[in-house]
């Protein structure tokens, strides 16, 4: 079966292209950072996390990441394409149990006459409330293009 081919034009600006929802609990966070080698004990210490001003044990920024890399990855594998770069950036803490809704929106289709065309996605975690947590960008480009 062939891959699919990378059509970049065919994306608008202003396009949701992915969703999904996500919801962890102590257990998960427990998990993640045992296979992360991540101890710090805000993610496992209810009382030292509202010591430090938080509600209870937060989720790890780097799950948070993963989450909205993993969704990218996914998209782009679909249409014969690939993750060049990503940014993140968290905005508030978001904390187990908590319905989070990650997101991917079209910000920038690139020319098809550059050198490496393709687009940049806002990529964004939301709590139910519509409280920002994590906000980022990345980068798709074709398949081919990384092969070089």
């Amino acid at each position: 079966m062939a891959s699919p081919r990378w059509e970049h034009h065919t994306l608008h600006l202003g396009m949701v292209v992915a969703t999904r929802e996500h919801v962890v609990d102590e257990i998960d966070l427990f998990l993640f950072s045992a296979a992360c080698a991540l101890p710090h004990r805000i993610h496992y210490d209810h009382q030292f996390a509202r010591s430090e001003g938080l509600r209870t044990v937060p989720v790890h920024g780097p799950l948070q990441a993963t989450w909205l890399t993993q969704l990218v990855s996914e998209w782009a594998n679909g249409l014969g394409a690939v993750l060049e770069t990503s940014t993140v950036r968290h905005a508030n803490p978001v904390y187990p149990r908590e319905v989070l809704r990650a997101s991917l929106t079209v910000i920038e289709v690139a020319d098809a006459s550059e050198p490496n065309p393709g687009v940049t996605l806002r990529m964004q975690l939301v709590r139910a409330d519509g409280t920002l947590a994590t906000d980022g960008s990345a980068r798709v480009v074709g398949r081919a293009v990384v092969a070089r």
